[in-house]
């Protein structure tokens, strides 16, 4: 319990007491509280309930306890109803057909953007794939060959070999972009079409 609400409490107790009497006490232990410092939950532990205080400062005054005191500002807090639940209606199906048609141009050009941008993401995965595949086996059958003309002709199959390898490192290279671009790049692309998916339909989705 805070200083306030105790207070509070307090001052609707001693309803049974004039204004005068009651703001004095009340002054009083509020002075008190403050006296306590960091102390302040100790005190207001020791003090007891606010009921139990008025209680003693009305049995000193030799004033007996009103029942039908006017409640204070906590107890009218507390008593006052809830404010009811304004449940939201559901759209209607002809509305939502409405705003569909009405904002089709919008939604129809994000589509088609989004749509773009997942198919051109595919394909350059798509081709990015193949060419490394297509590096690596031109790059094995070139250093075979190599390998092949060197006993017949050193010279060809010098540079034979030295084509195939070349190849075999790009293609060693584009594997690399290949583990890095699905481990990383794609997740995020994915992660980013998550978000814009949700920011345009999402709350649509909730309204209807």
């Amino acid at each position: 319990m805070t200083k306030r609400e105790f207070l509070l409490q307090l001052n609707d107790a001693l309803g049974a007491m004039n204004e005068d009497e009651r703001s004095a006490a009340v002054k009083y232990y509020s002075d008190y509280i403050d006296d306590a410092g960091e102390d302040m939950e100790k005190v207001l532990r020791q003090l007891g309930t606010p009921q139990q205080v008025a209680a003693s400062i009305l049995a000193e005054a030799g004033v007996e306890p009103n029942a039908n005191a006017a409640a204070g500002p906590y107890q009218e807090e507390k008593q006052r109803p809830a404010q009811p639940t304004v449940q939201k209606r559901p759209m209607p199906t002809w509305a939502v057909v409405v705003l569909v048609i009405v904002l089709s141009p919008f939604w129809l050009t994000i589509l088609g953007t989004v749509a773009s941008v997942v198919i051109g993401a595919v394909g350059l995965f798509f081709g990015l794939f193949v060419g490394v595949a297509a590096l690596l086996v031109g790059g094995l059958l070139c250093a075979g060959l190599g390998l092949y003309l060197m006993v017949a002709e050193p010279a060809a199959g010098v540079v034979a070999l030295g084509t195939g390898l070349c190849f075999l490192g790009a293609g060693l290279l584009g594997v690399v972009l290949c583990v890095f671009l699905c481990s990383k790049v794609l997740p995020a692309v994915m992660g980013w079409l998550r978000q814009l998916w949700k920011k345009l339909f999402g709350k649509r989705k909730e309204a209807f």
